[in-house]
């Protein structure tokens, strides 16, 4: 007896398969999958908190700490603290860091704004919209089980 994969499993297969495609490139930027949330966030979104880093990427505070810590003691970043909240540190890019991060940034931009183009702006809005909705009614479903 064959099993059917079911539609949530193969939407998972994708999931997974996708984010291997970034990871698999940025190990061919030469660095690790840890290094490149940290260096894609800040390059792309501008300062942030190591916890907003670990939030966005669910992973753990501790890996992006040593990321962070490897990062600043070679110059690539910089803490200044929150004009909100003098006890949060934010983290942003140096100059330095800048040059390693914005060049990787650019060009995964580019590589995006491609695919987007070969696959459909509308289509990927649609798709983009669909998932959202898909998203919020399986997390509505999961609160009520």
């Amino acid at each position: 007896m064959t099993e059917q994969i079911s539609e949530f499993d193969q939407l998972g297969e994708l999931f997974s398969a996708g984010l291997n495609l970034y990871l698999n490139w940025a190990k061919q930027k030469g660095l690790s999958a840890n290094e490149f949330y940290v260096l894609y966030r800040l390059g792309l979104g501008g300062a942030c908190t190591q916890k907003d880093i670990a939030e966005e990427w669910s992973i753990p505070k501790q890996t992006v700490s040593v990321v962070c810590k490897q990062f600043l003691e070679k110059g690539y970043l910089q803490y200044t603290k929150s004009s909100t909240d003098k006890r949060e540190k934010k983290l942003s890019l140096t100059e330095l860091g800048k040059t390693v991060a914005m060049p990787i940034v650019m060009e995964l931009s580019a590589i995006e704004q491609r695919i987007a183009e070969q696959f459909g702006k509308e289509q990927l809005s649609d798709l983009l919209n669909n998932l959202v909705r898909l998203q919020r009614l399986f997390a509505e479903n999961l609160e009520q089980w």
